[in-house]
């Protein structure tokens, strides 16, 4: 499943849901607008995620690489039976402000 938010920096942000485990497990995923080549992605970049992970209960950054490109998102996993309307309500405009801000710093920085 899909959920769409509007962003100025993106026009619409995608939340990515996806299930698992017969329908018990539920993991949303955020993605950032930026695909970098890897060599671009300065150790500046991974001490800001790393640090927004550690001042975050949840949910988390994380990375990915694919054909030399890294991209970014934010992720939480958790059991469908304990999500409910107000803990979703937060868990989305949490995930898509912390992108937001992301793309945000790196559009300032000319990266993006």
């Amino acid at each position: 499943m899909v959920l769409y938010f509007k962003d100025p920096i993106v026009s619409i942000r995608k939340l990515l849901i996806t299930v698992g485990d017969a329908g018990s497990i539920a993991v949303m995923s955020v993605f950032s607008a930026a695909e970098l080549p890897s060599h671009q992605v300065s150790t500046e970049v991974l001490g800001y995620l790393l640090s927004r992970n550690t001042a975050m209960v949840c949910p988390a950054w994380q990375i990915s690489a694919n054909d030399g490109k890294i991209g970014f998102r934010v992720a939480y996993g958790t059991h469908v039976r304990g999500l409910d309307a107000p803990l979703f309500k937060v868990l989305c405009e949490t995930m898509c402000k912390e992108v937001h801000e992301f793309d945000s710093k790196l559009r300032q920085a000319g990266i993006l």
